[in-house]
């Protein structure tokens, strides 16, 4: 089973819980449902905020229901999978429900990016 440290940009993961806009993504409505549990992303950064150097923060673009990826979100681990722990119930983007208070969505202009090498590269 792949662990969320072996991942890269480019890669896909899936949504663990149901993810909400804390105000972070402003051309969302506040509280909007970007991802459902079980939605596919995909990797687009992996960075980490200024003040919580060793807590890696994924942003993802999750898969709408037309298929076309959203806003770049920003993901803490746990609210993140390498496989699909359920089906999504419901692909709705942007529908207003309420917000997790764990997203690290507001934190993103603190996001430093790190950059990951594999350990045969040069």
């Amino acid at each position: 089973m792949m662990e969320l440290s072996q991942l890269n940009p480019g890669d896909i993961v899936y949504a663990a819980t149901d993810l909400h806009n804390d105000g972070g993504i402003p051309d969302l409505p506040a509280d909007a449902l970007i991802a459902c549990a079980g939605t596919r992303g995909v990797i687009v950064n992996i960075g980490h905020l200024e003040a919580d150097p060793n807590r890696e923060l994924f942003l993802v673009r999750f898969e709408g229901a037309d298929l076309v990826l959203g806003p770049p979100t920003g993901c803490w681990a746990e609210e993140l999978g390498a496989q699909p722990s359920a089906e999504p119930s419901a692909i709705l983007p942007h529908r207003a429900t309420p917000a997790s208070e764990s997203s690290p969505a507001r934190a993103l202009a603190e996001f430093v990016s790190t950059s990951r090498t594999d350990a045969s590269e040069g």
